[in-house]
């Protein structure tokens, strides 16, 4: 992971996700890109002739300058290599053409242009359309320990898989990896892998694991998880984003969907 997106937009998450990318840029000798998008190109009900948008475009450019020099200070004293993008369009379009070229896309749990609410559209978007592994970070956020207990959702979909395999250059540095599995007494479909599948593979990149099953429980599995990584004192947590191709709940899967109601911890998702 030594190219890393991290999404520049103005809100109180900012310098979380800033810190989470330095920490993640450090660790693996890497680059950070700080990605700001403006939509220019939005339009103003009513404003016919354009006059009212033609007024908005200076206060967007200043906006964007002010920004910039927010990011310069938080990353100058972050001795990692770094620069600062600015692009017109919509932040889910820009972030996923950039990621294409990217490792990992650094983004935040709330959608700012929605008054914080969650789970975010542009989350949600990015994590079933882009192909780049996204870390989503709660705004309160203050670093990523890189090697801190990592816990993984694994239920041998393909989604897992791939967040599995995305994973694997933080799950090296971690001092502990968990493989949680939920137990349940009738499962709609059979998973592809078992979970002694996610911990060969893991074994063959020199990463040991432990697998655990988590009891039939009538909680969420969501809070099944949350738990089982607070009780390992995990750093963050690594699962599939499931779309509606799988699980027809608008864009995101339940679980997928309940997790990012309510950010707990760094998520790393993959589709």
């Amino acid at each position: 992971m030594r190219s890393i997106l991290v999404s520049a937009f103005d809100d109180s998450g900012l310098d979380g996700r800033l810190q989470v990318g330095a920490d993640i840029v450090r660790a693996f000798d890497g680059h950070m890109t700080c990605l700001n998008a403006t939509p220019y190109e939005m339009a103003v009900p009513g404003d016919i002739y354009g006059a009212a948008f033609a007024a908005m475009i200076p206060v967007m450019r200043e906006a964007a300058e002010e920004l910039e020099k927010r990011v310069s200070a938080h990353c100058s004293k972050e001795d990692v290599a770094w620069n600062f993008v600015n692009q017109a369009g919509t932040a889910e379009d820009r972030l996923l053409a950039h990621s294409a070229l990217n490792d990992l896309l650094v983004i935040g749990a709330d959608e700012p242009r929605l008054d914080g609410k969650s789970p975010s559209p542009t989350v949600s978007a990015i994590a079933v359309k882009s192909r780049t592994p996204l870390m989503v970070v709660p705004n309160d956020q203050k670093s990523f320990p890189i090697d801190a207990p990592a816990v993984v959702a694994w239920d041998g979909s393909t989604e897992a898989c791939n967040a599995l395999r995305a994973a694997l250059p933080l799950l090296k540095r971690a001092s502990k990896v968990y493989l949680l599995c939920a137990k349940e007494k009738k499962q709609k479909r059979k998973f592809d892998f078992p979970p002694l599948d996610g911990a060969n593979y893991l074994s063959r990149h020199d990463v040991s694991c432990e697998i655990v099953e988590l009891p039939e429980s009538k909680e969420h599995l969501t809070k099944q998880l949350l738990d089982g990584a607070a009780l390992r004192e995990a750093g963050y947590l690594v699962m599939g984003a499931y779309g509606s191709s799988r699980l027809s709940e608008t864009i995101l899967g339940g679980v997928t969907r309940k997790m990012l109601s309510d950010v707990k911890l760094p998520l790393l998702l993959a589709h």
